[in-house]
Protein backbone atom coordinates (compact mmCIF):
# COMPACT_ATOMS: atom_id res chain seq x y z
CA UNK A 1 0.00 0.00 0.00
CA UNK A 2 1.34 3.44 -0.93
CA UNK A 3 1.14 6.15 1.70
CA UNK A 4 0.00 9.27 -0.16
CA UNK A 5 -1.02 12.67 1.17
CA UNK A 6 -2.85 15.53 -0.50
CA UNK A 7 -1.31 18.84 0.51
CA UNK A 8 -0.87 22.45 -0.53
CA UNK A 9 2.58 23.68 0.44
CA UNK A 10 6.27 22.92 0.28
CA UNK A 11 6.67 23.13 4.06
CA UNK A 12 3.95 20.53 4.64
CA UNK A 13 5.48 18.38 1.89
CA UNK A 14 8.84 18.48 3.70
CA UNK A 15 7.18 17.36 6.93
CA UNK A 16 5.28 14.61 5.14
CA UNK A 17 8.44 13.22 3.55
CA UNK A 18 10.16 13.20 6.95
CA UNK A 19 7.15 11.30 8.32
CA UNK A 20 7.51 8.62 5.63
CA UNK A 21 4.99 9.57 2.96
CA UNK A 22 5.65 7.74 -0.30
CA UNK A 23 3.73 9.95 -2.73
CA UNK A 24 2.40 13.51 -2.69
CA UNK A 25 -0.70 14.83 -4.38
CA UNK A 26 0.03 18.53 -4.74
CA UNK A 27 -2.89 20.93 -4.82
CA UNK A 28 -3.90 24.45 -4.07
CA UNK A 29 -7.15 25.25 -2.26
CA UNK A 30 -8.07 21.86 -0.86
CA UNK A 31 -11.12 23.59 0.61
CA UNK A 32 -12.43 23.76 -2.97
CA UNK A 33 -11.62 20.14 -3.70
CA UNK A 34 -8.11 20.91 -4.96
CA UNK A 35 -6.95 23.29 -7.68
CA UNK A 36 -3.80 23.55 -9.77
CA UNK A 37 -0.90 24.68 -7.58
CA UNK A 38 1.55 27.40 -8.52
CA UNK A 39 4.39 26.28 -10.79
CA UNK A 40 7.00 27.46 -8.29
CA UNK A 41 5.44 25.19 -5.66
CA UNK A 42 5.55 22.03 -7.78
CA UNK A 43 9.11 22.83 -8.83
CA UNK A 44 10.17 22.97 -5.15
CA UNK A 45 8.19 19.90 -4.10
CA UNK A 46 9.61 17.95 -7.04
CA UNK A 47 13.07 18.27 -5.47
CA UNK A 48 11.98 16.25 -2.41
CA UNK A 49 12.62 13.00 -4.32
CA UNK A 50 9.24 11.35 -3.78
CA UNK A 51 6.71 10.88 -6.56
CA UNK A 52 4.46 13.91 -6.99
CA UNK A 53 1.02 13.93 -8.58
CA UNK A 54 -0.08 17.44 -9.53
CA UNK A 55 -3.72 18.49 -9.63
CA UNK A 56 -4.75 20.07 -12.93
CA UNK A 57 -8.01 21.83 -12.18
CA UNK A 58 -8.57 25.54 -12.86
CA UNK A 59 -11.52 26.07 -10.51
CA UNK A 60 -13.73 24.44 -7.93
CA UNK A 61 -17.21 23.16 -8.63
CA UNK A 62 -18.15 20.70 -11.32
CA UNK A 63 -15.84 19.09 -13.84
CA UNK A 64 -17.52 20.47 -16.96
CA UNK A 65 -14.98 22.86 -18.42
CA UNK A 66 -15.46 25.49 -21.10
CA UNK A 67 -13.00 26.03 -23.95
CA UNK A 68 -11.00 28.71 -22.11
CA UNK A 69 -10.61 26.46 -19.07
CA UNK A 70 -9.52 23.56 -21.28
CA UNK A 71 -6.91 25.81 -22.93
CA UNK A 72 -5.66 26.79 -19.48
CA UNK A 73 -5.44 23.12 -18.47
CA UNK A 74 -3.51 22.26 -21.65
CA UNK A 75 -1.07 25.10 -20.93
CA UNK A 76 -0.57 23.73 -17.43
CA UNK A 77 0.08 20.26 -18.84
CA UNK A 78 2.74 21.71 -21.15
CA UNK A 79 4.43 23.38 -18.15
CA UNK A 80 4.31 20.15 -16.17
CA UNK A 81 5.84 18.25 -19.08
CA UNK A 82 8.57 20.88 -19.47
CA UNK A 83 9.34 20.48 -15.76
CA UNK A 84 9.47 16.69 -16.19
CA UNK A 85 6.61 16.00 -13.82
CA UNK A 86 5.47 12.40 -14.24
CA UNK A 87 1.89 12.32 -12.94
CA UNK A 88 -1.22 14.46 -12.92
CA UNK A 89 -4.75 14.15 -11.63
CA UNK A 90 -7.89 15.96 -12.66
CA UNK A 91 -9.85 15.30 -9.46
CA UNK A 92 -11.94 12.60 -7.91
Amino acid sequence: MIREIALESYSVAQQAVKAGVERIELNQRLDLGGLTPQRATWQKVQKLKVPVVVMVRPRGGDFNYNNDELKQMKATLRQLKADQMQSVTFGY
